[in-house]
């Protein structure tokens, strides 16, 4: 069975190693994700898929519970939007193996691009992590450009730079935020009624000058 750990590192028991007390993994197929949950809950986690509908095993999120340690799982997709594309796997890393699991490490552009699309409150500290680490943009920005298919994701990741940019000045590239907004004009329609809601931002302040224009005329 292979997991790909997105964010943390943890050992044979998932005990979790990092400074952070959560983890993400990913996993390829239903089959494994089984047999992940069959291993975590025997080791003392509480699984909750209870909130999700029959078809999760696909999309969504499902979050193990151990105390104050917290492993959220995906399956192929991250938050219905990301997928684990072959580029991805790739560019992960071999972190170790027992027996019959492995365990690899995505690029820090890719732990990036996941953390860009989550609403948890943490992320936009690491990202900011990441950042100072040094992130390679051409690489995000290709990954960015295999994922079109899909069309929430352009809009939470513009949220997410922008909640980093708001909270720690400018330390994202501009020529990045230029981009991802191209990207978010190309899908305008499918924008969520609650796109920026409560995030400063001069584009969108445009837009909404715009609009203002418009309905007035």
């Amino acid at each position: 069975m292979q997991i790909v750990a997105s964010y943390g590192v943890l050992d044979p028991t998932f005990e979790i190693k990092a400074v952070t007390k959560d983890i993400d993994l990913v996993v390829l197929t239903k089959k494994e994700y089984d047999r992940l949950k069959s291993a975590l809950v025997n080791l003392g986690y509480s699984c909750h898929e209870e909130t999700f509908s029959p078809n999760f095993y696909k999309t969504s999120i499902i979050v193990f519970m151990k105390d104050d340690r917290r492993i959220d799982v995906f399956i192929k997709t991250v938050c219905s939007q990301l997928e684990l594309t072959k580029e991805i796997q790739n560019r992960s890393e071999r972190y170790a193996a027992w027996s019959n699991l492995e365990v690899r490490l995505v690029s820090s552009e890719d732990i990036f691009l996941f953390k860009s699309i989550t609403d948890r409150e943490k992320d936009v500290d690491d990202c900011r992590v990441l950042i100072g680490e040094g992130l390679d943009w051409k690489v995000i920005k290709q990954e960015l450009h295999r994922q079109e298919g899909k069309a929430l994701w352009r809009f939470w990741v513009y949220e997410q730079l922008c909640r980093i940019r708001n909270k720690y000045g400018e330390i994202i590239p501009r020529r990045m935020l230029n981009y991802i907004w191209k990207l978010v004009k190309e899908k305008w329609p499918e924008k969520p009624q609650d796109f920026m809601a409560g995030i400063e931002d001069e584009r969108w302040g445009r837009e909404i000058e715009k609009s203002t224009k418009h309905n007035l005329n």
